[in-house]
């Protein structure tokens, strides 16, 4: 089973959340947030819901690089990346501007880099990452329609790499656990 069918299955795994909890509430929530991670990835992040149950869609997640180093030999470096998310949160409301909220996510990766090491090597990697996370976070009011949240996503992660480069091609996976991510996002409530 390649990569994209595991993240296509995972997705489809998230979408089967049942939807009768958000028919239960009539108070709909939703908002739309441009969210950074790790603070060198960014992307928007819409969620929907009620005030029980919220539904997560983060996509357009785009990391760009370009080096050029030229200092004892020529390193040209040229990636970028892109995924998308699904997801499922629970909000708890601590006072009325601030709220801890918490939940799951399925997420889906691909980047691509290329690099040129002149005069020693030069090649393409291309990784296909799958994602379960873990969602915790704080979301605090700072208008009626403007929020800022933070949270932390560890998560159980796949990972296969396809690397080319002028001698050979190799293929590996992995996975583990992270801990290491963190998100900030500023939103507008409508």
């Amino acid at each position: 089973m390649n990569s994209k069918n595991i993240v296509l299955i995972l997705i489809l795994i998230g979408c089967s959340f049942p939807l009768s909890i958000l028919a239960q509430d009539t108070q709909k929530h939703n908002e739309v947030g441009l969210r950074f991670s790790n603070l060198d990835n960014f992307g928007l992040t819409y969620k929907f819901g009620n005030q029980e149950l919220r539904y997560r869609l983060s996509g357009i997640r785009v990391k760009h690089t370009n080096a050029n180093i030229n200092d004892t030999y020529e390193y040209k470096m040229n990636s970028w990346g892109a995924g998308l998310a699904f997801g499922i949160e629970k909000p708890v409301t601590i006072n009325q501007q601030l709220d801890f909220y918490y939940g799951l996510e399925l997420e889906g990766i691909y980047d691509k880099y290329k690099y040129d090491n002149e005069p020693y090597a030069s090649g393409e990697v291309k990784n296909y990452w799958a994602y379960f996370n873990f969602i915790a976070g704080l979301s605090y009011r700072i208008s009626d329609q403007i929020k800022f949240s933070a949270e932390l996503t560890p998560a159980f992660y796949y990972n296969k790499s396809d690397t080319y480069d002028d001698e050979q091609t190799r293929e590996s996976f992995g996975f583990g656990l992270s801990n290491d991510a963190a998100v900030l996002t500023l939103s507008y409530c409508f």
